[in-house]
């Protein structure tokens, strides 16, 4: 009995790693399009409607994209604790991850509010939106799932289910944080 329970957890992990990992793919195939439709607008326009911030103007963001890597980092902690057993440091650290979430998205609606472009700003104003809009919905993503953990571990549960739920919802996390430092870069930086 006890070899075909542990053979079903496993299962769940394989499958929730499979699903991520499909996921993953195809969001990468979406976010790659999108940027390559940037950079080809970017480029073949000789007059390129909107000057990369100068220094100061990129204060904000980067404390936005530190906050964000920060939140990775308490999310992989959370899932180190997750693999220990340890249910209390579990809830702590996904709910600091999801805090450090929505203070980064209220960072990203400051943002969007303070640079000057709207979504009909001829083609690049489409995409620059599509790009930062899709990226909002997907932390939103990632709230979500590491917000169902977090409920999840509040009503006790710590079991081999949870642990694949929190590796997912870790990945995914990393996942947009990765994203969010191409695009920080592309639209930013570059």
């Amino acid at each position: 009995m006890t070899t075909i329970a542990s053979s079903r957890q496993g299962t769940k992990q394989g499958i929730s790693r499979t699903t991520v990992l499909v996921v993953i793919a195809s969001e990468t195939a979406f976010f790659g399009t999108l940027l390559m439709s940037y950079l080809y607008l970017r480029t073949g326009q000789m007059d390129w409607p909107f000057a990369h911030p100068a220094l100061p103007r990129l204060i904000f963001p980067g404390i936005n994209t530190l906050i964000l890597i920060g939140s990775t980092a308490v999310a992989w902690s959370a899932q180190s604790a997750s693999r220990r057993g340890d249910r209390q440091e579990l809830k702590f650290r996904l709910s600091l991850s999801l805090v450090l979430g929505l203070v980064f998205i209220a960072g990203q609606v400051f943002e969007f509010t303070r640079n000057g472009m709207r979504p009909d700003d001829l083609a690049f104003g489409g995409v620059f939106f599509a790009l930062m809009g899709f990226h909002v919905l997907h932390v939103l993503a990632g709230e979500l799932l590491n917000g169902m953990s977090v409920y999840r571990t509040d009503q006790g549960e710590l079991d081999e289910g949870l642990r694949a739920s929190v590796e997912a919802g870790v990945w995914f996390w990393t996942y947009v944080a990765v994203v969010w430092i191409v695009l920080f870069a592309a639209l930013y930086v570059v």
